[in-house]
């Protein structure tokens, strides 16, 4: 049975008598098996030449540095497609196994349609689910996901697909969502641009550097300061 409450800033809650954590109100909270289709991934035969060089997008952890990726490293043909997995535009890939688990948990959005390795876990959102929500709420529970990783005979990381199911996964309507969302990529957008502009300033400082300590540009001097110096 549940209740209504208010919270420290004074927003309705809704929680259970058996004391399970607050929602804001419209909110629910479900397993997140029930949220979204699990897809594993594949490796089409390497020894089939005509599988590769293709111009299809193949998944695995090294592509994994963004949270959009609609580009990989390695490509392969139609052929390769049919005998892959692959997982429709806007899914929400999952790292589920190698070393990267123990310090990271790689996650991101399939911005097209992507065929994807055994390495990794596509979630296919339910209708109600918006997949950049999903993403996001994701990696803000990165720390409890994380905790779920161990070690695979071979020394790697793996994180047990049935565990990442159970975890309860919070969610409002909709366009509630897709309002989160947009708010969360305009913070990544302006993110991305400060650190290419640090990245700029620093290149520009180092030429700078360069230059003036090797004479190569030179400084105004006043005439009283160099006598001061002297």
């Amino acid at each position: 049975m549940k209740d209504r409450r208010s919270n420290s800033k004074g927003r309705d809650t809704l929680s259970t008598k058996k004391g399970h954590a607050a929602l804001p109100v419209g909110w629910q909270c479900k397993p997140l098996g029930e949220c979204a289709d699990f897809m594993s991934g594949s490796t089409p035969s390497l020894n089939n030449a005509a599988f590769w060089s293709g111009e299809f997008p193949w998944v695995t952890a090294r592509d994994m540095k963004a949270l959009r990726i609609d580009s990989t490293a390695r490509r392969i043909s139609e052929l390769g497609k049919a005998a892959a997995a692959v997982a429709p535009a806007q899914s929400v890939l999952v790292l589920t196994r190698g070393m990267t688990l123990f310090k990271d948990l790689p996650v991101c959005i399939a911005e097209r349609e992507m065929a994807f390795n055994q390495d990794v876990k596509a979630l296919i959102p339910a209708s109600d689910l918006d997949a950049s929500f999903l993403a996001y709420q994701l990696l803000a529970n990165k720390r409890e996901i994380l905790q779920m990783v161990d070690t695979a005979g071979h020394g790697t990381g793996r994180l047990d697909t049935q565990l990442l199911k159970d975890l309860p996964f919070a969610f409002p309507s909709l366009p509630e969502q897709r309002r989160i969302a947009r708010i969360l990529a305009t913070w990544d957008r302006a993110l991305v641009n400060t650190e290419r502009l640090i990245d700029k300033l620093h290149a520009e400082k180092n030429a700078l550097m360069a230059d003036l300590l090797t004479g190569t540009r030179r400084v105004s001097v006043r005439h009283k300061e160099a006598m001061d110096a002297a």
